[in-house]
């Protein structure tokens, strides 16, 4: 069946949509690089990410800083929605931990 064209078309345009989803180029760097070295929602690879956090550090700590000391109700009141939505997961986490450090102290 796979000798008909239409369908060897149809094949080579799904083989092409899964390599355009695996891979991605770094606006910074120009490199191909598969996705799973990207984060999400960013055009920058981890790697280019990394080293212009590491050469703006100073900058992006005082911009994040100065935002949160501007935005201190909307940052507690999202905080506090999470918390409300994520309750049960973020006390079955806190569990975990707990015995886990009870057993180390043991």
């Amino acid at each position: 069946m796979n000798g008909i064209p239409e369908v060897q078309k149809l094949e080579s345009v799904l083989n092409v949509n899964q390599l355009i989803l695996t891979v991605k180029k770094c606006s910074t760097c120009q490199k191909i690089k598969e996705i799973r070295e990207f984060n999400k929602n960013t055009r920058r690879c981890r790697e280019c990410q990394k080293e212009y956090y590491l050469q703006n550090k100073e900058h992006i700590l005082n911009r994040t800083n100065k935002y949160a000391k501007k935005n201190r109700k909307k940052i507690k009141e999202r905080l506090k929605n999470y918390y409300l939505i994520h309750r049960e997961k973020l006390r079955e986490r806190f569990q975990t931990i707990l015995s886990a450090l009870v057993g180390e102290a043991s």
